[in-house]
């Protein structure tokens, strides 16, 4: 079998997309040796040097402009592809499909925002987005989602909606590094290097809308009423900055500016100890499709502060995590002050963390991958299904 794979977004470096793919190609070459996977790449990312001879990469250089007009013509491209190499089934591990795929094919949805949260895309990025998916999930033969909570989104909130059958849960995997021991030596420099307060709740996400990231401001001031040596520390990246920017807008109104450190992006190399040098890690999002950097904190012993809310109770559990209220901001402070003061809490999750990431294997999520290739290369065309509660 020759299978396609569609990854034009690892070009977005220190995205999930980008992780995801290269989580799923480091899985796919660790359990198949004998699939032919031909990788549609962008030509401004090296190609992976470490993958075995049955994986190779395609130029692919058709990329940015109206995402309406890329995508047509990488419609166009792909069918000069399949007459000059057939490919036995396509796979997006990114969300959406070309209107007329040349092969069977698989779609990967990571979550519903497009639906959601249409505010947090361009007019033009969103509208797209919400023709493109929906007619990605009837059209595939197979469509893995990375969570049930997501899973459960496609049927209620997609028109004709495919069957359970066609649907299918496949979990992601975390990246292999965090289940290596920590070098505490190299954590300790690194702690030096990026001048991190002793006590501090560290953040790590976009500074998106549906991250949240207000209400946890909100909620470090009052823990602090009783805790007043307690830091803040955000990483990520910054999609928005100035006076306009309401995160920036509540640390000045919360007299937050000399407690809250921004770190930007975080090097890969540095992320476990800047995780392993936190008092508590929190992720208040609304709303989320499978939600890494609760897990990475989980694995290295970090306890976790999350949102009850979207897939994160189903991701995190309620043993390795504290849950709280993401619309309330004392519910959140109630979660951190527990997590800080409570020893025996702490300890329980601390033990279970790691416990609990281990269940996410990107070989599991690749066995899956491998099968979804197999079913939709052999499987009878149908129409898609109907689903009673369908809305749009």
């Amino acid at each position: 079998m020759r299978v396609a794979l569609h990854t034009p977004f690892v070009v977005q470096q220190n995205t999930g997309i980008a992780r995801h793919i290269f989580g799923l190609l480091r899985g796919l070459a660790a359990v198949d040796r004998e699939t032919e996977y031909v990788c549609f790449w962008p030509p401004s990312v090296p190609f992976p040097a470490d993958l075995p001879p049955n994986f190779s990469a395609l130029p692919l250089t058709i990329a940015g402009g109206n995402p309406v007009a890329r995508v047509l013509r990488e419609q166009r491209w792909m069918q000069t592809v399949y007459r000059e190499r057939p490919f036995d089934v396509i796979h997006s591990p990114f969300g959406y499909l070309p209107p007329r795929p040349p092969a069977p094919s698989v779609v990967t949805i990571h979550d519903c925002r497009w639906l959601r949260y249409p505010r947090t895309f361009s007019r033009l990025r969103g509208a797209f987005l919400r023709w493109a998916m929906p007619f990605s999930i009837r059209h595939a033969r197979v469509t893995l989602a990375l969570s049930q909570a997501t899973r459960q989104e496609i049927f209620a909130l997609v028109k004709n909606a495919p069957g359970p059958d066609r649907v299918r849960l496949a979990y992601p995997g975390v990246d292999e590094r965090w289940f290596a021991p920590l070098d505490r030596e190299k954590a300790s420099e690194v702690r030096r290097r990026l001048a991190l307060p002793d006590r501090f709740v560290l953040a790590v996400s976009t500074r998106e809308p549906h991250k949240n990231l207000p209400r946890l401001l909100e909620a470090v001031a009052l823990v602090r009423k009783g805790d007043p040596d307690l830091r803040l520390v955000l990483a990520g990246a910054t999609f928005a900055t100035g006076r306009s920017d309401p995160i920036e807008q509540t640390v000045a109104r919360l007299g937050l500016g000399d407690v809250t450190q921004a770190m930007g992006i975080v090097d890969d190399a540095d992320l476990p100890a800047v995780y392993a040098s936190a008092s508590v890690f929190c992720f208040p999002s609304l709303y989320e499709g499978f939600g890494y950097p609760p897990l990475e904190a989980m694995a290295v012993g970090t306890p976790v502060v999350t949102s009850r809310a979207s897939c994160l109770p189903e991701v995190c559990g309620e043993t390795a995590a504290e849950l709280a209220d993401p619309m309330d901001p004392a519910d959140i402070a109630r979660a951190l002050s527990r997590v800080l003061t409570d020893d025996v809490r702490r300890t329980e999750m601390t033990l279970a963390g790691p416990a609990r990431v281990a269940r996410y294997r990107w070989n599991d999520h690749a066995r899956a991958a491998i099968q979804a290739y197999r079913d939709a290369a052999s499987a009878t065309p149908t129409r898609a299904g109907t689903s009673d509660n369908a809305r749009i």
